[in-house]
């Protein structure tokens, strides 16, 4: 008959294991870093937007494109907000070639979504900032930005059918053509609702079924992470964290599927909005 210690000692062994595996709190590191390190596993790293035209994950965004690593790094930006009917004309502007405004302004204004949203500044300025980096470069080593958005002349859709458009397919399949297939490196940069791993309809999951493998980034500017990671708020802004394994990531955020962080993204960002909400409801 086992001895009370023996029992009590088995006990023990069983709760240190159970200690040992328990998550930890979710670290934040700088987040540029962090990003171009995740295309040493992964040639697909998708950026959530955020709320559409944002200006924090805008900057951030424009700062880790003008990254001098992220070039030689990353070969294509795939844009949610570029209609592919005009690929030629940002091909050419982001080598540096004289394209008028008047056509240019089109990819990012004549798309399957609201133009109100579309005619944020937030948009067109990408494209401006990968021109700015390609005038630094050889020919051979220039970023290309990829429009994601089906081609067409949505000016002439009625707004109803532009929402039943299968974006996200046309989206997927443009990727593994231009991207996976050439053996390159594309950061996408979309809505986070187009982004979780388990969601098959949308661009990640669909890529992801096709045997891809992608590293994606909630990006919070309209929910806070306090319920879940109460020291965030001591966080610097902005920052990234691991979700993996982690308390935050072992959380049911109710965003899309009442399923956990981990099991959706790999890594969440903070920015400037998201902190300053959140103090503002824990202030006395």
């Amino acid at each position: 008959m086992p001895s009370t210690i023996g029992i009590l000692s088995a006990v023990v062994a069983v709760f240190v294991a159970l200690a040992s595996q328990a998550p930890t709190p979710a670290t934040p590191t700088e987040p540029i870093a962090a990003i171009l390190s995740a295309f040493a596993s992964h040639d697909l790293v998708a950026l959530g937007e955020g709320a559409h035209g944002s200006s924090e994950p805008y900057a951030f965004r424009l700062a880790l494109i003008g990254d001098p690593r992220f070039a030689d790094i990353v070969n294509d930006i795939v844009v949610e907000t570029g209609n592919a009917r005009y690929q030629d004309r940002i091909d050419a502007y982001v080598r540096g070639e004289d394209v008028p405004r008047s056509e240019l302004e089109a990819a990012w204004l004549e798309t399957t979504q609201d133009p109100a949203m579309t005619s944020s500044p937030v948009y067109e300025g990408l494209f401006t900032k990968v021109r700015e980096v390609n005038k630094t470069r050889d020919a051979a080593r220039r970023l290309r930005v990829l429009l994601a958005d089906p081609p067409g002349e949505w000016r002439k859709v009625p707004e109803a059918e532009r929402r039943r458009v299968d974006r996200d397919s046309f989206a997927a399949a443009m990727v593994r053509r231009e991207v996976v297939n050439r053996k390159r490196r594309a950061l996408l940069v979309y809505g986070d609702g187009h982004l979780p791993h388990r969601n098959r309809a949308m661009v990640v999951g669909q890529l992801e079924a096709s045997g891809s493998r992608v590293f994606n980034i909630w990006t919070t500017t309209r929910r806070s992470l306090l319920p879940w990671q109460p020291d965030v708020l001591t966080w610097t802004v902005p920052s990234f964290a691991l979700v993996r394994g982690t308390t935050l990531g072992s959380a049911e955020v109710p965003m899309w599927f009442p399923e956990k962080l981990e099991d959706q993204f790999d890594a969440v960002m903070t920015f400037d909005r998201f902190t300053r909400a959140a103090r503002d409801r824990v202030a006395p």
